[in-house]
């Protein structure tokens, strides 16, 4: 009787199905598996990584002193000098004396010293604007600005002054005011400091520039961009850019990010990543910005939509906790960022400015989009995004090929068919990379399916642990030691995904081979990225590129590598090193700029869920292509256990003062953000007679917290919601911006008026003619108002004097909605008039009730208070940083 041989492990029989009909053989380095020191491996490689990329993302050249020899290059201790005069002055918001007199003065005076030293062949010319106008602002649910009086200091490097042509021009901007109670030395006394250096040099040039340098010192960015406004629509020089730089930041020091180019323009960024000398730029962070996810905006959207120019947008994004706060100041500028930006910023202005390509443009350089990003900052990698399509076409295919490869034999004669019509260098390429496991269509959809129910668990524990979080009310625990991110999110979602896995590994896989499974979960990994690759290209995504890499990097090295090597691990890992690299790159930046921002994205944002997502993101990106080592692995107990005991501790530390969200270390800075107003309300009737009136302190939250730890201030002990007073308009109380429905948790605290004058409103004229009536207002108060207009039902704006059309209405977050005017004046500019037309009804005269307005006005200089506003700085923890300011909210109808 002839002896039934004996199947290897991965050998099955024709009963268990078509799978079986595959012959998987372990080979020697499969057989035995790793015990757990693949995941040390992993963990090991990924720590040193990250502390290298870390390490990396905080090194700066060495700063130069005003003692150096060689006076033709950018000096920080120079730029130092002015960003120190500028944030010395305090908080220097657009309208007051520190900021439209002190700043300027200070500015004008260090222009004439560098004309006096200059090169006599360079001429330098300045000018003071003033402007005037209006504009619709489309962030924030839109709203109307005006203005009146502000200041711009505009500086001219003049070039080559060619005969019978118009002059043309390179603008750089950045500005000099600060946002209330902030001195602004990094946001933008920095960018001012950095200019004032750059015009010394290019004035002792011994030659000229091709074009003009436009230098505009900027005075009231932080209402929200009137001023560059006013420049790019109003100034003389106007009329001669062709691109610009601009100068800004939502952070304190670090490196500089390019996060916008163009429109279109490639010729642009090209420019910048073949002269910055530490380039850092991404335009995966350009699509996040333009998605307006952060809120925050820039004069780039001015100069781009107003004046149709292109240009680059630069911004410091390093430790966003001290943004437009008191430690917003000189100490807080690492030494050496100042000089890094310098240099760049110096290398791209002499670069654009001597370019023919500024009024030369071909089609190729004028039009059409590109795909940049930096090496952690050696060097820069950028291709159109035609050539984008291509790549990601070839490597979309090439990927393909290598899973169609490892079907059954009937299915390869379908594929040899096919591959008969690529291009040869396909086929070589393939030759490369491909393997000669085999699969099956049914084994590869069932290693999908669990690679997706995995992918559902590691969301399922990040929601489940930010749920849990709330439900303790421990959230934010992570905002000032954002280490704890790594145990409260990142580890729960390794956990389930490893748990599911091992699971799987003994149950529903326990029959097929380690080599078998570790090869599926590589091309399931693969074919998720394909998809995924497909879905940006589809949707025009420039950061398909990332995609891109994750493809055929691994394709690529883990094939090649493994020919040499006796290792199934080391292939792997170095399979993923640079895709890692560059992920672990982006998430640092991506954290670090997301993590502050939780502290000022409004009471409506749970920030548990939004930065567990940008965790989760990270964890399925970083370790995609690591669920084979769960199946090779002969145990995985102690990483689950070791895994498990991290996350306890995590939560555990969440209960200490490590795990507590804010601090008031200056070295680490990361406040609890509060508006307070003191606000007194007045109603009148439509004889202008004053009706009835009340006043409180107003206090509005900017984090989703509430006043949780606040409680101990009179006041906060058992407090008032504000809510929405429908029947007035915005809701019934004074917004400086139309920040509402993102701040609509606020808080009412009882108080005497305060003495402040409210903002005069004077009914010029009211002219009846047929359906429409025309209404003439003068209003007389203070630098900063808000005007919310209410048109009662059955009559609409038509006209205004503001906007050549009259914007869409600015929703309150409640239902209702209001016609919203922010006026920002310069200093002593307290007055301004405004008309507009209605359609009402016929059968409604000019005496009969046709809108409602409501005027607010913000004393936000000089340090003016209250003794409440006193008595709540006096009592807030050191933690929290208050913006103090009385307001007056007045309602008449008309």
């Amino acid at each position: 009787m002839r002896k039934k041989p004996m199947r290897r492990r991965g050998q099955h029989s024709s009963k268990q199905g078509r799978t079986n009909d595959i012959h998987f053989d372990d080979d020697k380095f499969y057989r035995h598996g790793h015990g757990e020191w693949g995941f040390i491996a992993v963990t090991i490689m990924y720590i040193a990584l990250f502390s290298s990329v870390y390490s990396l993302h905080y090194q700066f050249p060495a700063a130069r002193k005003l003692s150096t020899d060689d006076k033709n290059v950018f000096i920080e201790e120079g730029a130092r000098q002015h960003v120190a005069f500028l944030a010395n002055l305090g908080p220097h918001h657009a309208g007051s004396h520190e900021n439209d007199v002190l700043a300027v003065e200070y500015i004008l005076k260090e222009v004439s010293n560098i004309q006096q030293q200059a090169n006599s062949i360079q001429k330098i010319d300045v000018d003071i604007q003033r402007p005037q106008g209006s504009f619709l602002f489309e962030r924030f649910d839109g709203f109307t600005s005006h203005y009146k009086g502000i200041v711009n200091i505009v500086v001219r490097v003049r070039g080559v002054a060619k005969e019978g042509q118009e002059r043309t021009s390179l603008l750089v901007n950045g500005h000099f005011d600060s946002a209330l109670s902030s001195p602004g030395a990094t946001d933008d006394a920095v960018s001012c400091g950095v200019m004032l250096e750059l015009i010394r040099v290019l004035s002792i040039s011994p030659s000229l520039l091709q074009h003009d340098v436009i230098f505009l010192l900027n005075g009231a960015e932080e209402n929200l961009l009137p001023a560059s406004h006013g420049f790019i629509t109003q100034h003389k020089w106007a009329s001669s850019i062709k691109s610009f730089v601009n100068l800004e930041a939502a952070g304190a020091g670090g490196r500089e990010l390019v996060f916008q180019t163009g429109p279109q323009n490639p010729w642009l960024i090209r420019t910048y990543a073949k002269h910055a000398p530490y380039p850092f730029a991404s335009v995966l962070a350009q699509e996040v910005f333009q998605s307006e996810l952060i809120p925050s905006d820039t004069d780039f959207r001015i100069f781009r939509d107003f004046g149709k120019i292109p240009g680059i947008d630069i911004a410091y994004i390093s430790n966003g906790y001290v943004y437009h706060t008191k430690y917003d100041d000189l100490e807080h500028i690492p030494v050496g960022c100042i000089q890094r930006a310098g240099d760049n910023v110096l290398s791209l202005v002499h670069a654009l400015a001597n370019s023919s390509i500024m009024i030369d443009h071909t089609e190729e350089e004028k039009f059409g989009s590109m795909i940049f990003f930096d090496v952690l900052g050696f060097f820069m990698i950028t291709y159109t995004s035609q050539i984008g399509k291509i790549l990601n076409a070839l490597v979309a295919t090439l990927g393909v090929l290598s899973i169609i490869k490892k079907f059954s034999k009937v299915e390869n004669e379908t594929y040899k068919y096919c591959i008969t019509y690529l291009h040869n260098i396909l086929i070589h390429l393939y030759c490369l990379i491909g393997s000669s496991q085999q699969l099956t269509v049914g084994l590869l959809l069932k290693g999908l399916a669990c690679t997706l129910v995995a992918v559902v668990l590691a969301g399922l524990s990040v929601v489940m642990m930010a749920t849990i979080l709330t439900a303790i009310d421990r959230q934010m625990a992570w905002f000032s030691n954002p280490l704890l991110l790594f145990g409260l999110y990142w580890l729960p979602a390794v956990f389930s995904v490893i748990c599911f896995h091992d699971y799987l590994k003994s149950t529903t896989f326990q029959n097929l081979s380690k080599s078998c499974l570790d090869a599926l979960f590589f091309d399931v990994t693969m074919l998720l990225w394909l998809v995924l690759l497909l879905v940006l290209t589809i949707m025009k995504s420039e950061s398909a590129f990332y995609a891109m890499l994750w493809i055929a990097l691994p394709l690529l090295f883990r094939n090649i590598v493994s020919k040499f090597t006796n290792s199934f691990v080391t292939p792997l890992l170095v399979a993923v090193f640079i895709p890692l690299t560059l992920s672990i790159y982006i998430f640092l930046v991506t954290l670090e700029t997301f993590i502050p921002i939780m502290g000022r994205s409004g009471s409506e944002v749970n920030p548990e869920y939004f930065v567990g997502t940008i965790v989760l993101i990270s964890i399925l990106v970083c370790t995609s292509y690591l669920t084979g080592l769960i199946y090779t692995a002969r145990s995985c107990t102690v990483t689950k256990y070791a895994i498990l005991l991290l996350i306890l501790a995590s939560l555990a530390a969440t209960f200490t003062p490590f795990g507590f969200p804010f601090s008031s270390n200056p070295s680490k800075a990361a406040p609890k953000r509060l508006i307070l107003q003191h606000v007194n309300r007045d109603f009148y009737d439509k004889t202008g007679t004053r009706v009835s009136g009340d006043s409180t302190l107003h206090l509005m939250v900017m984090d989703n917290l509430g006043i949780k730890d606040l409680e101990h201030i009179a006041g906060l002990e058992s407090p008032k919601l504000a809510v929405c007073e429908a029947d007035l308009p915005y809701c019934g109380y004074p917004f400086y911006f139309s920040v509402r429905p993102m701040l609509k948790k606020n808080f009412l605290i009882p108080a005497s008026r305060h003495n402040h004058d409210s903002v005069k409103l004077d009914l010029v004229s009211r002219i009846k003619t047929g359906s429409l009536q025309n209404f003439t207002f003068k209003f007389t108060g203070v630098e900063h108002m808000t005007v919310y207009i209410s048109p009662k039902s059955g009559s609409t704006v038509q006209n205004w004097s503001l906007t050549p059309q009259v914007p869409p209405m600015t929703g309150d977050g409640d239902g209702g909605s209001v016609y919203f005017i922010y006026y920002g004046g310069g200093y002593d500019v307290q007055s301004w008039t405004m008309w507009l037309q209605l359609q009402v009804p016929d059968e409604l005269s000019d005496k009969d009730d046709i809108f409602d307005i409501a005027v607010s006005g913000f004393y936000v200089h000089a340090k003016k208070s209250t003794p409440e506003l006193t008595s709540f700085m006096n009592q807030q923890p050191d933690w929290a940083f208050t913006i103090p300011f009385i307001s007056t909210y007045d309602v008449w109808t008309f």
